[in-house]
């Protein structure tokens, strides 16, 4: 059993060195379901693989009339997300995702850049900067039929707006006057802060769901409760992970009386608008 297996898995749920060696062991060292059994055991924070951060390297966004494209770059340490061929390169990455609406790593890396062939070019920046260097994410928005994409950059390479650590993106429809900018713009900064999943209930991926339900169920089994009070308790943590995971659920963290779809309601009524929120990207080093 590899002791940085366990330090991992220590740092990650707040459980204790010898709980962790005891769910490793019984999982055979597979280390999600040993997250797992530890949340059901009670002994372990919950947790999710996004929120697990592994490396270094920057986020990049850009945008025009047709839509957004947002490409997260790998690198080994933050000196060389500082350099300025680092930035180049990621920038001009997105750029071709912007250009060719790339929705994912696998199209991405089918592209070419200034008539190279894409893993060519990667391969040639990992020999000039001397560390290895991999794609991390990738996403396109098109902005068809009305749609809008505002962004947020967060901890912004300096001069770089559009470069920065974690990028927020919100596409909607139906406003998108100043005031509407404003909102979408505390909409996104919220979106940093609080890790949403999935704009509404019904978009939360269904295999996260039946895992965190299969926890809930573990949990309240444990404390011998009559079936119908059993199942009501699971209904209530459903409801509380809906809560804290769904962004329209979520209270709003510039207002934490009120959910942010009942900010967006407010706003419409006080507007005489009808600003939507459609979908909503989170991307994080």
């Amino acid at each position: 059993m590899s002791m940085e297996l366990v330090k991992k898995l220590r740092e990650e749920t707040g459980a204790g060195i010898l709980a962790c060696q005891k769910a490793l062991k019984e999982t055979n060292d597979n280390y999600d379901e040993a997250v797992d059994l530890l949340r059901k055991q009670g002994i372990a924070k919950a947790s999710s693989k996004a929120d697990r951060v592994a490396s270094e390297g920057l986020c990049c966004v850009l945008s025009n009339e047709k839509g957004i494209a947002i490409v997260k770059l790998n690198c080994e340490t933050d000196f060389v997300a500082k350099n300025e061929k680092f930035q180049q390169l990621i920038e001009k990455i997105t750029s071709v995702a912007l250009e060719n609406g790339t929705k994912n790593i696998d199209e991405l890396q089918e592209q070419s850049i200034d008539g190279k062939n894409f893993d060519d070019v990667i391969k040639e920046n990992i020999a000039t900067i001397g560390e290895n260097i991999v794609l991390g994410d990738v996403k396109f928005h098109s902005l068809n039929d009305g749609k809008e994409a505002n962004y947020y950059v967060h901890n912004q390479v300096e001069g770089k707006g559009n470069i920065g650590r974690i990028v927020s993106a919100i596409i909607s429809k139906g406003c998108n006057n100043d005031d509407a900018k404003l909102l979408l713009k505390q909409i996104n900064m919220h979106i940093t802060a609080m890790f949403p999943i999935a704009l509404t209930e019904e978009k939360i991926d269904s295999e996260i769901l039946a895992r965190e339900k299969a926890i809930y169920e573990e949990q309240v089994a444990q404390l011998n409760k009559p079936a119908e009070i059993a199942s009501k308790m699971v209904e209530g943590k459903i409801r509380k992970f809906y809560e804290e995971k769904v962004l329209l659920k979520q209270m709003f963290v510039m207002d934490n009386k009120k959910s942010v779809a009942n900010v967006i309601a407010d706003f419409n009524k006080q507007n005489n608008s009808n600003l939507e929120l459609l979908d909503f990207e989170r991307i994080a080093i």
